[in-house]
């Protein structure tokens, strides 16, 4: 039994590893490439990548333990080695309970991890981007392109030198009107909904059908960035819930929820503040939904090829979450439902599936053919039968 625990727990442990370099080199690659890619220059890259690769491991810790839960046990029973285990009087169920230290050790991390290394790598990555966001500037001016170039917004500057701009130029435009901005001097911030530009001097030219207007201002100030992610800048990163620790967001939320966001108020940072707790003590429990959905699928119907198995396993992870993730975040100002109905109830229903599958894997096999078979019966073979009858 001692020999049977170590075997399983060793394939266990280097499967893992290896797909949790897998998944840490997607995430931050991503991340990283998709920085680089708008200008931002790679020797810059060197802090908030560290702080990235803190961010992407409290993610890709269940998505890989569950996956080498998923391609051990499916290796195992593809190669006969549960049948054979069985014959001898060791359920397949109790063979996947051998896996629990491991469980067990991924959800003391995760806890770890989510509430004292998320906040403090949120914060990393959002003081970064906005140094990136700097050198990015600098370097598109340097190589005569766009600062922003949108589908309505475009920004242009001859020169920089920190967070000054000499000869910044505007253009906004739409089906209707044209907008050309002119200033000399201008400054930028990071700022909530994007880059501002404090333009001075600013001479501007207007059109809208045949009317033309010109007009000079001592100073303008705008945003045209509003993909940009808001609160990164000054003080910004410190007021996000998802940068702050696991009490102060439980204070926030308190807070919040007792100064009237039913009246009409600004419902924000109430939502935020409660979907990062309801995230924070749900994702150690989604280890445990996801291993043992996991070790149900492997048992039940076996999945022996890491990419088949990662592709289920993100899959899963993927449509348990997001629901939630995409509620919250798309009307985000507004009050909502308590989303953890959202996050945990898909979880639970996994981990209730992968029970049942450890627990029964013939009838689970045969449910799953049963759709198959009916197809087949009712649909298929009479309508073989019907085309026969046709050509005769």
């Amino acid at each position: 039994m001692k020999t049977l625990t170590r075997h399983l727990q060793a394939r266990i442990a280097k499967r893992f590893l290896l797909l949790a370099l897998i998944f840490l080199a997607v995430l931050v690659g991503g991340q990283l490439g998709a920085l680089i890619n708008r200008g931002a220059p790679p020797e810059t890259l060197g802090p908030v990548a560290l702080f990235m690769v803190l961010f992407a491991l409290p993610v890709a810790l269940p998505m890989a333990l569950a996956s080498a839960v998923l391609v051990v046990l499916g290796e195992m029973r593809r190669d006969g080695e549960l049948q054979a285990l069985a014959t001898a009087g060791i359920d397949p169920a109790a063979t996947a309970q051998r896996a629990w230290p491991f469980v067990l050790v991924g959800v003391l991390a995760s806890v770890a991890l989510w509430h004292a290394v998320m906040p403090a790598a949120s914060r990393g990555v959002r003081h970064y981007s906005a140094q990136i966001a700097q050198a990015m500037v600098a370097q598109r001016v340097a190589n005569m392109q766009p600062i922003w170039d949108g589908d309505q917004v475009s920004a242009w500057a001859g020169s920089v030198e920190g967070r000054d701009l000499k000869n910044l130029f505007v253009v906004r435009h739409d089906q209707d009107s044209f907008t050309a901005v002119f200033a000399p001097s201008a400054g930028w911030d990071i700022a909530p909904g994007g880059i501002r530009f404090d333009l001075r001097e600013v001479r501007l030219v207007h059109r809208r059908g045949d009317q033309l207007a010109v007009a000079e201002a001592p100073g303008w100030s705008a945003v045209i960035n509003p993909a940009r992610p808001a609160s990164v800048g000054k003080g910004g990163n410190q007021r996000e819930p998802d940068t702050m620790s696991t009490r102060r967001a439980w204070a926030t939320m308190r807070t919040e929820a007792a100064a009237g966001r039913d009246r009409g108020s600004d419902c924000s940072q109430y939502n935020n503040a409660r979907f990062t707790l309801h995230v924070r003590f749900w994702m150690p429990l989604a280890l445990v939904c996801y291993c043992l959905f996991a070790a149900g699928l492997a048992v039940a119907f076996g999945a022996a090829e890491s990419l088949v198995a990662v592709g289920i396993v993100v899959g899963v992870v993927a449509v348990s979450s997001l629901p939630a993730f995409g509620y919250v975040k798309s009307n985000v100002g507004r009050e909502q439902f308590d989303p953890g109905i959202l996050l945990w109830l898909p979880g639970l229903t996994l981990a209730f599936l992968g029970w049942a599958m450890l627990r029964w894997p013939e009838r689970a096999r045969d449910l799953a053919v049963a759709p198959m078979w009916y197809m087949r019966m009712r649909v298929v073979e009479p309508l073989l039968r019907l085309l026969g009858r046709g050509r005769r």
